[in-house]
């Protein structure tokens, strides 16, 4: 057997070999599975059918002198098959892997009828395959020369970000250090949130961190307890960000700056800015009303 073609295909499949001596063939097998049947076309030609129940290996054709195999595997390929996909929604662009088997040789990959982007097969039972733009919801398909497989689900494309807003506190507050406020926000989606995290601005939103105990929680959970700690602040602002299930994000802040102070001392007293105006800067009476008065930094 000098060659031999197409080098792979499923079982049916029918394989030509070139060579010679083929004249008087009693047997052809591909890896040791006899051929569902052979046809010789001349001393130098002759077909044969892939069978059932065979596996890559050699091709060899005997006659009453002996036995000839070709020098490289005939590549059996099997109907694929998906047993699991990863993630189950996501927006365009999303890598999904799919697990099962049989995907050498894919020669396709769709989402709901729609060609993949792009696919990669990275072994026989695992391939990556890219959300196309025009896909809707659907089965994902890999389809190869043995075959076509389906998702036993669906394949769900979202592109639209959850929809968030704060609720408190949301401009206006005055808040004390050291005192429980609970934040509150609403959030939803068109499909399913995933989590929420809360961020806390002491400069007006030029920087936002963390609140502490705020972060990574569950969708069905809309409200924190946040005890604030300094700095005292005039320009407080919160940001809670709202992730969904195919990783949209969407975030919304306070309308308006709320105050943090530090906790009054005493009986402390709350003075206009027009009463801090009229006083010296200086003296006893500016340093007696400083001991008494709960001023924001």
């Amino acid at each position: 057997i000098n060659l031999f073609s197409p080098a792979s295909g499923p079982v049916d499949a029918v394989v030509t070999l070139a060579g010679k001596g083929f004249t008087g063939t009693t047997a052809v097998a591909f890896n040791g599975v006899a051929a569902s049947s052979f046809i010789v076309d001349s001393d130098v030609q002759l077909r044969a059918t892939v069978p059932a129940g065979t596996s890559t290996g050699k091709i060899s054709v005997s006659n009453a002198a002996g036995t000839g195999s070709s020098s490289t595997d005939f590549t059996v390929i099997f109907p694929p098959a998906i047993t699991s996909f990863s993630p189950s929604t996501g927006p365009v662009a999303t890598i999904v892997t799919l697990l099962g088997s049989g995907f050498i040789g894919t020669t396709s990959v769709t989402f709901n009828a729609t060609p993949a982007s792009s696919f990669t097969v990275d072994s026989d039972s695992q391939l990556r395959a890219t959300v196309p733009p025009a896909a809707t919801a659907g089965t994902i398909t890999v389809t190869n020369a043995a075959g076509t497989a389906f998702t036993a689900t669906n394949f769900i494309p979202d592109n639209l970000p959850p929809s968030v807003t704060v609720i408190s506190p949301n401009g206006g507050e005055t808040l004390f250090f050291g005192s429980p406020h609970t934040i509150t926000w609403v959030a939803s989606d068109n499909l399913a949130l995933s989590s929420s995290d809360v961020f806390i601005s002491f400069d007006g939103g030029v920087i936002f961190n963390p609140v502490p105990g705020c972060t990574a929680l569950p969708a069905s959970t809309q409200n924190c307890t946040w005890i604030p700690v300094g700095p005292a602040t005039t320009r407080g602002l919160i940001l809670v960000t709202a992730r969904d299930a195919a990783g949209n994000i969407a975030s919304d802040a306070s309308n308006n700056a709320f105050t943090i102070l530090s906790s009054s001392a005493g009986n402390g007293i709350w003075i206009s800015s027009a009463e801090i105006a009229a006083l010296p800067m200086s003296g006893a009476a500016w340093n007696n009303l400083k001991a008494e008065a709960d001023l924001p930094a």
